[in-house]
């Protein structure tokens, strides 16, 4: 053994001194791995876990097992290891759920690093300092990464991330990774991306890795965004780390086609509002698309996932080559004026929709045939399409709004002829407001 081992042993054996002297209760044991062994110093929580603290390490590695002295090892302790430099390769078995702050900081000749599936948790400065570290496998279950976890780790340049994880703006400051995009043309903090202007066409790929993207002001009169708007880009790819796109991230710029990644839940407002989008492809899982969001695109088409929930207002607006669009029944909610200037001429509303906001529907559109599974029509006193014929409306709908549903037709004296069952609510709204009403069997009898 030599002269720093002896050193390491000592300290650990005044550490375990001073935490007895605290009144906690600190626990040692001799781990055996084949051919070599350990001694992890360990307390055990009220919950039954154990916690670890420190330990004496043989042959540069520490191995942090699943269990220790009968008890499940939650996590390990903060500055349980801190400025080690007898550690090489530090191994965190399966189910162990966290890694508290400074835990292996300043480990400066840790080279390589194992974290298993369940961890969860990976505090600040867990690993700030440990230059040799040269590549890392983030596990699936990483649901947190610290300010600085891995900062000034300058031999980091490579590693495979989870999605949906939170990491600081600062978990990878002064790494390798962080460092070769700053002095490209990203600016990535943790794992957002702040400002890729400075980088040009025709195809732009966002680096592997970032899950987010910075929020810019949505009612700027002419907010920034992500990229140079003069710039023009075929395409943009994002990687499949993006969870989150951020607001009017790619507002009034010059893109013509994006994939969005799987992991995407919304597409925020304003995300895409005046760019010159022409195709996109929207993820199974996107369950909202915000106010504004593909406003003033130049889309011709798009197919909407079954997983999506909600439509908000002017969602849609502005898309003047977008000619049909299918609502899926999966939406329950449509907000305020969707496809306010839209060009629109044919709105298909599947069945399984119960509820449906009137006010959404185009202004070009001549027939509008409402799914039987229809509960409630809604307005909000702006129903109105000038070029609207035709309307079926199912015997189980419900009318709930502030004004007259026919208010605005009656006004400007646009003829509608209502089809329905006969002795339905939608014979008594025709009746009421001087409409021709057509009794059929279903919606799919209307011309």
């Amino acid at each position: 053994m030599g002269k720093q081992s002896k050193f390491r042993k000592a300290a650990v054996t005044i550490s375990a001194f001073l935490l007895l002297m605290a009144g906690m209760a600190v626990s040692a044991e001799r781990v055996d791995h084949g051919e070599r062994q350990e001694t992890l110093l360990y307390m055990v929580t009220d919950e039954g876990e154990a916690v670890i603290i420190g330990g004496y390490v043989e042959e540069g590695t520490v191995i942090i097992p699943s269990r220790i002295g009968g008890f499940p090892v939650a996590g390990i302790g903060e500055g349980a290891f801190r400025d080690r430099t007898d550690i090489r390769k530090v191994v965190v078995e399966h189910g162990v759920r966290y890694i508290a702050a400074q835990a292996f900081a300043g480990g400066t000749e840790i080279e390589e690093v194992e974290l298993g599936e369940g961890l969860q948790y990976i505090g600040e400065g867990a690993f700030m300092g440990d230059v040799g570290i040269r590549e890392l496998l983030l596990p699936e279950s990483l649901a947190y990464v610290g300010a600085n976890a891995f900062g000034n780790c300058s031999g980091l340049a490579s590693f495979t991330f989870p999605q949906g994880a939170y990491v600081d703006d600062y978990a990878f400051e002064g790494s390798a990774w962080q460092e070769e995009r700053d002095s490209g043309k990203f600016r990535i903090r943790g794992s957002r991306l702040m400002d890729a202007r400075g980088n040009t066409g025709p195809v732009l790929e966002i680096p592997y890795g970032v899950t987010e993207t910075e929020d810019f002001h949505a009612y700027d009169i002419n907010p920034p965004a992500l990229l140079d708007k003069d710039a023009e880009y075929e395409e943009i790819i994002l990687p499949d780390t993006l969870v989150r796109l951020g607001a009017c991230c790619f507002n009034h710029t010059r893109i013509r086609r994006m994939c969005i990644p799987e992991g995407v839940r919304e597409i925020p407002v304003g995300a895409f509002w005046e760019s010159s989008l022409a195709e996109v492809t929207l993820p199974q899982g996107l369950e909202v698309i915000g106010e504004y969001a593909f406003g003033g695109t130049q889309l011709t088409e798009i197919q909407l996932p079954d997983t999506l929930r909600r439509i908000e207002g002017d969602a849609f607006s502005k898309t003047e080559h977008l000619e049909k669009i299918v609502i899926p029944s999966s939406v329950h909610d449509i907000s305020g004026i969707v496809f306010y200037k839209s060009g629109l001429s044919e709105l298909v509303i599947e069945e399984g929709t119960t509820v449906f906001n009137v006010d959404a529907c185009p202004q070009n559109i001549e027939r509008l045939q409402l799914p039987e599974s229809l509960e409630f029509i809604v307005t909000s006193g702006n129903f109105y399409s000038r070029y609207l014929r035709r309307m079926y409306i199912p015997g189980g709908a419900s009318y709930h709004g502030e004004r007259k549903l026919l208010y605005y037709f009656v006004k400007y004296e646009v003829p509608i002829t209502i089809y329905g069952q006969e002795g339905s609510w939608a014979q008594e709204l025709a009746e009421e407001f001087g409409m021709e009403f057509v009794a059929v069997e279903s919606g799919d009898d209307m011309p």
